[in-house]
């Protein structure tokens, strides 16, 4: 299942900055759940031209990095923000298979 949360971030924060927080909390998350588990189970993008960030948190690796991400984001850049859970619904064409 997929579970993303979507990070906008205003003009006047530089997305330098907001990579390098990702970054950072990428790096705390495999502190905790170890590298080869981020790797499997982290999924996010970060769209550096439309200034958002997708992550997903359907697994409790997504759901940390996400938590550390926006805890982040908060301390260092209080409102330069916004996060939002992202529901998108599926096109017609996509079919799920369970």
């Amino acid at each position: 299942m997929y579970h993303p949360y979507r990070f906008h971030f205003e003009k006047n924060l530089p997305i330098v900055e907001v990579r390098t927080t990702l970054l950072t909390a990428l790096s705390a998350t495999e502190g905790l759940f170890a590298r080869a588990l981020v790797r499997l189970e982290a999924s996010f993008i970060l769209d550096e031209q439309s200034r958002i960030c997708l992550i997903d948190a359907a697994t409790p690796v997504g759901q940390t990095l996400c938590q550390i991400f926006t805890e982040l984001l908060i301390k260092n850049f209080n409102d330069s923000f916004t996060v939002e859970l992202f529901i998108q619904t599926p096109s017609p064409e996509f079919e799920v298979f369970q």
